[in-house]
């Protein structure tokens, strides 16, 4: 794995995990084991995780241990999105600003260039919260969980973590 799509699969990780900590903290001391499940074969990921829903059943209880390869899911979607707004905006051969970029609207430090901290518009933070909210409805999540997981994602580009 090159440089580039290791620092984007650690972006993805660090995000997902804050809003794992946000929306099922329950599965936070499984995290480090369903990310690397989840970054080995997302598909599969994914479709265990439906083969459980249907095993379970449904409601939240059936949920909360299943929500990490969705998050995971969801935020990639994200970061690949801002990643494309990012591109459009920066001179081709200018790679490791638009991971500085994506580093800064995450409010996350790191290894990346030094970059003025960037910060999306509320229109742009709307399409974010669209965005994921249909990912997350696309991979089944009930409405409510989806809602609530497309808040904290963006939630997670206005407020800095704190941990």
């Amino acid at each position: 794995m090159g440089d580039q799509a290791e620092a984007q699969r650690d972006l993805i990780a660090e995000m997902s995990r804050d809003i794992v900590a946000d929306v099922a903290p329950d599965e936070l001391p499984l995290f480090r084991m369903n990310s690397t499940a989840y970054f080995k074969n997302p598909k599969k990921a994914l479709e265990s995780r439906e083969g459980q829903d249907e095993a379970l059943g449904f409601g939240i209880e059936a949920m909360v241990p299943l929500l990490t390869p969705v998050i995971i899911a969801v935020v990639t979607e994200i970061i690949s999105h801002l990643q494309q707004s990012l591109s459009s905006h920066v001179a081709s051969g200018a790679e490791g600003l638009i991971g500085g970029g994506l580093r800064s609207v995450f409010k996350r430090g790191g290894k990346a260039p030094a970059a003025p901290t960037a910060q999306l518009s509320p229109a742009q933070l709307a399409e974010v919260r669209d965005i994921a909210f249909r990912k997350a409805r696309q991979l089944k999540l009930p409405e409510t969980q989806a809602a609530m997981l497309a808040d904290s994602v963006v939630g997670g580009l206005v407020v800095a973590p704190t941990g």
